[in-house]
């Protein structure tokens, strides 16, 4: 087993960060609204595999409460060795319990106790997992699914950053597909030396001549711009939103983007050690202390607060966009 650095993983604030209200927002405008309705897909099963290791340690611990409770009315002890027939019972009497209690968190449903009490399940859960994480096995099995959630919350905003892109100017072609934004200068990568504007007539031509609606499709098939580097995907925005997109540019320009995005790429590309570019990259963005070449140091909390602020600036993005198209 490699060595894995032991920490107090606190596996609460995955466990609070998963049953939290994110408030993801429903767009106005249809198509726009479509791609804001995969980016709350996609963090819902992000949200369902955060919640899954305290799902199954709040189910074990209900099932052997049942079983004890079971076996105690039956027996009046716990642990000794028990005949079929009174297994049989115990078995029959513990489902009996599950099920009564799970009638009782289904009349909780739709009931403002409902949130808190699944909140209270969890944490109760993940207080009883966060030892485990103190130990070798423990840390070296929870601290890449503490990088997973890292790596899916990214995937999922940098699919966002080019589906309402497309969408945008797909719905405002007129103002957005002239992409009459002053060029910024790019900070990775090399500049572009094709004219974004130009579009091949064989693709139009594939669309019957009728690029009314099509326009965001044709510039991001023809990869004018990447939004695989938050650099080019600012670059595209900035391009197409180039009148009274304050909003836009602000929420765009956040420095949790960029913290995200900074640490997943040290987790993807330099299995989860500081390179070069981490440890420059420390001074001026909000991620965790480390030496160049050590891990680096990732807890519960650190994840959490990574997402959230994510999120809070995709969601501004989302609705600056949104708010764009329907007041132009």
């Amino acid at each position: 087993m490699p060595r894995t650095p032991i920490d107090h993983s606190d596996l609460e604030a995955i466990a609070r960060l998963a049953q939290e209200d994110w408030n993801l927002p429903h767009l106005h405008n249809k198509p726009l609204e479509e791609v804001a309705a995969s980016f709350r897909s996609n963090f819902a099963r992000l949200r369902m595999m955060m919640s899954f290791p305290t799902a199954i340690v709040g189910s074990a611990d209900s099932t052997r409460r049942a079983h004890d409770l079971s076996e105690f009315e039956l027996t009046k002890q716990l642990g000794r060795e028990l005949s079929h027939e009174e297994t049989t019972e115990i078995e029959r009497r513990a489902h009996e319990i599950l099920e009564h209690r799970h009638q009782q968190y289904e009349d909780l449903r739709n009931t403002p106790d409902w949130l808190p009490t699944v909140l209270s399940y969890h944490t109760a859960a993940a207080h009883a997992l966060s030892g485990l994480t103190e130990t070798p096995i423990g840390a070296f099995a929870y601290r890449p699914m503490l990088h997973s959630y890292l790596i899916a919350t990214w995937t999922t905003i940098e699919t966002m950053f080019g589906d309402l892109w497309e969408a945008a100017l797909n719905t405002h072609p007129r103002t957005l597909a002239a992409l009459n934004g002053a060029p910024r200068r790019q900070q990775h990568g090399k500049p572009q030396t094709k004219d974004p504007k130009q579009i091949d007539l064989n693709i139009i031509a594939k669309h019957n001549f009728d690029l009314r609606e099509t326009m965001g499709t044709i510039f991001r098939s023809e990869r004018r711009f990447e939004f695989t580097r938050l650099s080019s995907t600012r670059e595209a925005y900035f391009r197409a939103f180039s009148e009274r997109a304050t909003r836009i540019e602000t929420a765009l320009n956040s420095k949790y983007f960029d913290a995200l995005s900074t640490v997943r790429n040290v987790l993807v590309h330099r299995s989860g050690k500081a390179d070069d570019e981490y440890a420059r990259l420390q001074s001026s963005l909000p991620i965790p202390r480390c030496l160049k070449h050590d891990e680096i140091p990732l807890s519960g909390v650190v994840t959490s607060t990574l997402i959230k602020n994510a999120v809070t600036s995709s969601k501004n993005l989302l609705n600056a966009v949104d708010d764009w198209v329907s007041n132009n």
